[in-house]
């Protein structure tokens, strides 16, 4: 099969799900090219990046100018271009991108036009606004099928916003993949067709996470709790940083430390946090790490703890489960799907500092409960979450659109397990 997989920013760093299906496809012998609406400045690369060449199977969007009337002219020049090579698919294009009166889908334009020439068996978009850029590529013919993933941030735009937002796009993919249970509920919510919607989560490599002895540790030894995750509000830092806080005041004879691995636009907010609550020399803003150095330090790690505000899944807490970590969270959104609540981890509301301390607390007073949360999180994460065999149910979603074949209604990959 020829697939082209749709992304709106590439190479990223943090989307290392998305590298382990292209990688898969290209080992079982597809041919596969990248479409990215943005290229990104990221300098640490995932090490799929350059053992694939994957930046040469990539083709990037044109730029969109931010200035309305060069934005225009640009567009004008490269319709005008691409329709002597190809008049039909350009005519198609321009259609496909107008949605009536002012409504002009640019991103898409700039997208498509970036591949007029080309032509795939399958689209396989992951993001909502990719999922909209897609069914522009379908409607003009440079792939007969279409399968749109959601991942979490894509919906919370569409309930914010235009709750239309995904309308078109409902009812022109041939098949709605949801990495949690929550993310699905919210697609039916917004008018989905439930025939075309099945739970698809992004799981990971067990092969990169071996079991390891996990010892109940030396009282000793300094306590190391750790979070991984984009410097973002969504990610609620702010009551990890604080229920950390009140877990000092309350074990001063513990030696422990705090580390946040990310990056985002919330860095300096944080470092503000940490000096005004004095925790500079146990808070840490790890910064970003490539995922070798992140499953590195998943190891050294006692306990992991996650205090998003809004999280659609948390592929982090697969990781942090398969690595052997008890897990403390929020319960919200798509993280009671991604652990086994009160057996893996411990939940608490979302947003509420004193609930973090008080599971943290809890874990280090009673230590001999840790072994049975690893168990039940490694175990769950196999059955689960093991990102071959979903990379199977993908490849062979692909074969079945492509041959139009009758699909089974199935709630979930996972069932295939």
């Amino acid at each position: 099969m020829k697939i082209a997989f749709i992304v709106q920013w590439f190479p990223a760093l943090s989307e290392s799900f998305i590298l382990s299906q292209i990688a898969h496809m290209i080992d079982r012998g597809h041919t596969v090219e990248i479409i990215s609406q943005y290229r990104t400045h990221e300098t640490l690369l995932h090490p799929s990046i350059t053992q694939y060449d994957l930046l040469s199977k990539t083709a990037f969007a044109f730029s969109i100018p931010r200035n309305k009337i060069l934005r225009r002219l640009k567009a004008v020049a490269l319709s005008a271009a691409c329709f002597f090579a190809s008049p039909r698919r350009t005519v198609r294009l321009l259609r496909a991108c107008w949605h009536g009166g002012n409504r002009f889908d640019f991103p898409s334009l700039f997208l498509g036009l970036k591949c007029i020439g080309k032509s795939f068996d399958v689209l396989c978009a992951h993001f909502g606004p990719s999922g909209n850029s897609g069914l522009a590529l379908k409607r003009i013919g440079i792939a007969p099928k279409l399968i749109a993933a959601f991942h979490g941030y894509d919906i919370r735009m569409a309930l914010a916003g235009d709750r239309n937002l995904y309308r078109e796009l409902f009812g022109g993919a041939d098949r709605l993949l949801a990495n949690s249970q929550y993310t699905q509920d919210r697609l039916l919510e917004l008018g989905a067709d439930p025939s075309i919607v099945q739970v698809h989560p992004m799981g990971i490599d067990l092969a990169q996470f071996p079991l390891r002895d996990r010892s109940i540790r030396p009282q000793d030894r300094e306590l190391l709790i750790l979070t991984v995750g984009r410097y973002v509000p969504e990610k609620g830092l702010e009551f990890g940083i604080r229920a950390f806080a009140r877990l000092a005041s309350r074990f001063s004879h513990q030696k422990a430390r705090y580390e946040i691995i990310g990056f985002g636009p919330e860095e300096d907010k944080l470092g503000r946090l940490i000096r005004e609550l004095r925790l500079q020399e146990v808070v840490f803003l790890a910064g970003p790490k490539n995922h070798t150095e992140v499953i590195e330090r998943l190891y050294q790690a006692d306990l992991f703890l996650l205090p998003s505000v809004s999280e659609a899944l948390g592929v982090v807490l697969l990781e942090a489960q398969a690595a052997g970590l008890p897990i403390v969270a929020t319960e919200t959104d798509g993280i009671p799907f991604a652990v086994i609540p009160g057996k893996s981890a411990l939940l608490v509301p979302p947003a509420d500092a004193d609930a973090l301390a008080d599971k943290l607390c809890w874990l280090i007073d009673n230590p001999r409960t840790w072994p049975d949360m690893i168990k039940a999180g490694r175990e769950h994460v196999e059955a689960y979450f093991n990102i071959r065999k979903l990379n199977e149910a993908l490849e062979s979603l692909c074969f079945q659109l492509c041959q139009g074949a009758k699909i089974e209604n199935r709630k979930s990959a996972i069932e295939t397990d």
